[in-house]
C-alpha cells in the first residue's frame, strides 16, 4: 500500500503541475492583455503582416492599411474616433488598481446593495405575489427532502417475498409527490411570468417617460440605437431574476442546506464533510464575483460599440462609400467583432476557473462522506435503508450548488444590464415650471415676443448669447443673420422653450415663459420648420398629423394645399396612407420639406420658426416652398434663420447676432437694399460690411 502511495502521489502531482502550465500557457494566449487594454486582431486578410511593436496601435492601423490614397480627412476622421475609444479604454486599463482598492474598500459591495434597493422598487408593489413564490419554493424543498426519506423506508421495512405492500405505499407516495411537485413548478411558473412581465411594463413605462424628461441637451450625449438597446432589450434581463431556472436553484440550494441538517442530527462526523467545502466555496464566490461582474460590462460595452457601428455604416453607407472609407468601417467593425470576444472569453475563463474549484470540492466531500457512512454501515452502526439515504444525500448535496453557479454569473450579467438602464432612467429631468397663472392664459396668444437681459451659455464661463434684448410685435416676420456658430439657432430654441436662459426673462405677451404651461405652449402656440424636416417612418397623413394629431382628413387636405404638396401626394399610390419609409427616403428633399411645412400649418400656430428652411434645395423647388413659406407666415409672428435673400425677403426686420454673443438690429431688407444699390454694392458684400460695422459697435 505504501508503495502504491509512494508512486501514485508523485504521479498525481506531476499530472496537475502538466495540466496547471498547459492552462495557464491558453490563458495567457486566449486573453492577450488585461480585460481593459485592446489586444491586436488578427485580421485575416491575405497580404497583410503583423504590425511589429515600434508601429502604431494595430486597431489604429487597420483604418489606414491599403487606404493611403484615400481620403485623409475621412480617414482622419475615422482615425480619430477610434483613437478616443482606445484612449478611454487604455484609461480604463491604468485604473485597474484604483478599482481594486475601491473594491477592497467595500466600494462595489455599496453599488451592488443600492443597485439591489433601486430594483426593488420595481418589484415591491408585487410583494405578496413574490412572497407565494416563497411558499411554492417551501413545497418544492420539502417534496425534495421527502423522496430519500422514502427510499429509507422501503429499505429499513424489508421487502419479503409475497408483501408488497410496503413497497406499493412507497411508489404511490412518490408518484404523488412527483405530481404535487409539477403542479406547483406549473402554478409558480405562471405567477413568475406574470410577475415578471408586470415589472417589465413597469420599467419600460418609466424608460419611456425618461425619454420625455431628457433636456434637449441630454439627446446630443446619447445615441439612438443605445437607447433603444437600454429601454427595450436590458429591460427583459428582468425575466432572469424570476425565472424557472432561479426557483430550481433556490429549492436546490434549499434543499441541499435540509440535507445537511439531516447529516448533522445523524451523525455530525457526516455533517462536518458536508459543510467542509461552504467556505471554500464561499470564498471563491467572494474573489471571482467582482471579477465576473466586470467582465460583464467590458462586453456590454463593446456590444454597445458594435450595434452603434453597424447602425452607422448601414444609415450612411452612401457617404462611406463615397469617400471610399467602407472598407475602413468594416476593418473598425472588426477590430471591436474582436476585442469583444476577447472580452467574452476572458469572462467565460473567469466562470471556468469558478465551477472547477466548486465542482473538485464538491467532489471531494462526496467522495469522503461516501467512504465514512460505508464504514459505519460496514461496522452495523447505520442500517442499509440510512446508508442509502446518506449516498442519496451525498449525490445530491453539492450539485444544487453547482448549478447555483450558473444561475447566479446569468444574475450577475442581468443586474450588469439593468443598471445600465436604471442609470438611465435615474438622470437628471428637464425642468419645467409648474405654471403659476395658467387660469389667465390666453387662448391664443397674439404673438409678442419680448427679450429682457437674457443670457445663455453651454458651458459654465462660455457665453452664447449675452445680454440680449429684443421685442418682436404680433405679426412681425424678423430675420436673423450671422456666422455659423454664433448662436442663431440656440436664440430660436430659447425662444421655443427648448432651453432656459441663465439670466434674464423671456416674455410672451406680457406673460413671463415661467408662468405658462409648457406643454400648452408647445402644443398650441408654435411650430417650427427646420433644415433637416425629421419626417417619419409613418403614413404622409400620419406625418403631417404630428402637428394637430385630432385633426380630420379635410384639414389635413387643406394643410398639404397650403404647402403645395398636395399634387405631389396624390400622385403616389397609396396617397395620404404612403409610407415614406425611415427619415422620408422615399421622398426627394423638396417633397419632406413640404410635408414639414404642411406639419407646421396643420398646428395654426401663433408663432413660427424657420430654421434654414429653404437650404439644400434647387431654383425651382426653392421657388416653391418660398410661395408655401410665405403662405404659412401670414399673420403670424415669424422667426426665420437663413442664409438666403429669398426668404429674408419677407422679413420686416434683420437682427444679426453677433460673435461675441450680442444680437444687434441692421434695419429692414428693403432698406439693406436701397442702401446696397446707393453704394453701388452686390446686396451680400454690403452686408458683410454691416455685420463688420456692427461688430465694431459692439
Amino acid at each position: 500500500m505504501k508503495t502504491n502511495d509512494n508512486i501514485e502521489r508523485p504521479f498525481l502531482a506531476l499530472v496537475f503541475a502538466a495540466m496547471a502550465a498547459i492552462r495557464h500557457r491558453f490563458i495567457r494566449r486566449i486573453r492577450g492583455q488585461r480585460l481593459g487594454e485592446v489586444a491586436q486582431p488578427n485580421w485575416r486578410q491575405s497580404g497583410q503582416q503583423a504590425t511589429s511593436p515600434g508601429n502604431d496601435d494595430p486597431a489604429v492601423s487597420s483604418i489606414t492599411r491599403g487606404h493611403s490614397k484615400k481620403s485623409n480627412q475621412s480617414q482622419s476622421f475615422l482615425r480619430g474616433k477610434l483613437e478616443d475609444f482606445i484612449a478611454r479604454e487604455s484609461a480604463s486599463a491604468v485604473d485597474d488598481k484604483i478599482v481594486y482598492r475601491e473594491r477592497r474598500a467595500g466600494w462595489e459591495d455599496m453599488i451592488e446593495r443600492d443597485l439591489v434597493r433601486r430594483l426593488w422598487v420595481y418589484f415591491q408593489p408585487y410583494r405578496w405575489q413574490i412572497g407565494l413564490l416563497f411558499v411554492h419554493i417551501l413545497i418544492a424543498v420539502a417534496v425534495g427532502v421527502l423522496n430519500p426519506w422514502l427510499a429509507k423506508v422501503i429499505l429499513d421495512a424489508g421487502v419479503l417475498p409475497g408483501d408488497t405492500t410496503v413497497v406499493f405505499l412507497c411508489v404511490g407516495g412518490l408518484l404523488i409527490s412527483s405530481l404535487f411537485a409539477s403542479l406547483n413548478m406549473r402554478a409558480y411558473s405562471r405567477r413568475t411570468y406574470a410577475v415578471s412581465h408586470r415589472v417589465i411594463h413597469d420599467f419600460r413605462r418609466d424608460c419611456n417617460d425618461a425619454i420625455e424628461r431628457l433636456h434637449p441637451l441630454q439627446f446630443m450625449e446619447i445615441e439612438a440605437q443605445q437607447v433603444a438597446t437600454l429601454t427595450q432589450e436590458n429591460v427583459a434581463s428582468v425575466l432572469q431574476l424570476l425565472s424557472n431556472n432561479v426557483l430550481r436553484t433556490v429549492v436546490g440550494v434549499a434543499v441541499s442546506f435540509v440535507f445537511l441538517i439531516v447529516l448533522l442530527l445523524i451523525d455530525w462526523r457526516i455533517a462536518a464533510l458536508g459543510i467542509a467545502a461552504l467556505p471554500i466555496n464561499m470564498v471563491l464566490q467572494i474573489r471571482y464575483r467582482w471579477r465576473f461582474r466586470r467582465a460583464w460590462h467590458r462586453v456590454n460595452d463593446y456590444y454597445y460599440h458594435i450595434k452603434d457601428l453597424v447602425t452607422e455604416r448601414v444609415e450612411h453607407h452612401e457617404v462611406f462609400r463615397a469617400f471610399g472609407v467602407h472598407k475602413a468601417a468594416a476593418d473598425r467593425t472588426d477590430a471591436f467583432i474582436y476585442e469583444n470576444r476577447n472580452t467574452s472569453v476572458a469572462r467565460d475563463w473567469i466562470s471556468a476557473d469558478w465551477h472547477f474549484f466548486v465542482e473538485l470540492t464538491g467532489h471531494l466531500c462526496n467522495v469522503g462522506i461516501f467512504a465514512l457512512t460505508g464504514w459505519l454501515a460496514a461496522r452495523g452502526e447505520i442500517s442499509p435503508g440510512m446508508f442509502m439515504m446518506l449516498v442519496f444525500i451525498a449525490a445530491q448535496l453539492y450539485r444544487p450548488i453547482l448549478d447555483a453557479y450558473g444561475v447566479l454569473m446569468n444574475i450577475q450579467g442581468a443586474l450588469s444590464r439593468v443598471s445600465d438602464t436604471l442609470e438611465f432612467v435615474g438622470r437628471e429631468k428637464e425642468t419645467v415650471h409648474t405654471p403659476l397663472v395658467s387660469e389667465r392664459h390666453p387662448k391664443i396668444l397674439k404673438g409678442q415676443i419680448e427679450l429682457v437681459d437674457v443670457n445663455f451659455s453651454y458651458v459654465l464661463g462660455r457665453m452664447v448669447l449675452a445680454n440680449v434684448d429684443m421685442c418682436i410685435h404680433p405679426g412681425d416676420h424678423i430675420g436673423l443673420i450671422g456666422r455659423t456658430g454664433s448662436g442663431k439657432t440656440t436664440l430660436a430654441r430659447l425662444i421655443s422653450r427648448e432651453y432656459e436662459p441663465d439670466d434674464g426673462t423671456i416674455q410672451f405677451d406680457g406673460y413671463d415663459y415661467q408662468d405658462l404651461d409648457i406643454d400648452w405652449f408647445r402644443t398650441t402656440q408654435l411650430a417650427v420648420v427646420l433644415q433637416d424636416a425629421h419626417i417619419i417612418n409613418s403614413r404622409i397623413g400620419h406625418v403631417i398629423r404630428m402637428g394637430k394629431p385630432q385633426a380630420s382628413i379635410d384639414e389635413v387636405i387643406a394643410a398639404a394645399k397650403l404647402a403645395d404638396a398636395h399634387d405631389f401626394i396624390n400622385k403616389l399610390p397609396d396617397g395620404y396612407n404612403t409610407l415614406v419609409g425611415p427619415h422620408g427616403m422615399k421622398l426627394s428633399g423638396g417633397e419632406r420639406q413640404r410635408l414639414a411645412i404642411a406639419r407646421a400649418a396643420l398646428r395654426n400656430p401663433r408663432i413660427l420658426i424657420l430654421d434654414e428652411a429653404t437650404s439644400n434645395l434647387d431654383n425651382i423647388t426653392e421657388t416653391r416652398i418660398q410661395r408655401a413659406l410665405e403662405r404659412l407666415m401670414a399673420d403670424r409672428t415669424t422667426l426665420a434663420i437663413s442664409h438666403r435673400w429669398t426668404t429674408l425677403r419677407q422679413c420686416s426686420r434683420i437682427y444679426c447676432v453677433l460673435d461675441n454673443g450680442q444680437v444687434a438690429p441692421v434695419g429692414a431688407y428693403d432698406d439693406l437694399v436701397a442702401q446696397a444699390q446707393a453704394q453701388g454694392e452686390q446686396l451680400y458684400d454690403h452686408l458683410s460690411q454691416v455685420y463688420t460695422k456692427a461688430s465694431v459697435n459692439q
